[in-house]
């Protein structure tokens, strides 16, 4: 589980998700644990 010091170190970590690390488990300092998993959206096609 990874350390998060800052919002800024948080953003860089989701932008670095992807399909295959698409997982992120992290804690921040006095907040707790958290996992964010990142789901594709689903393409529509619009007629």
């Amino acid at each position: 589980m990874e350390k998060v010091n800052s919002p800024e170190e948080l953003m860089e970590n989701i932008s670095n998700m992807s399909r295959d690390n698409s997982v992120y488990h992290f804690h921040i300092p006095g907040k707790g644990k958290f996992t964010l998993v990142l789901q594709e959206e689903e393409q529509r096609s619009e007629v």
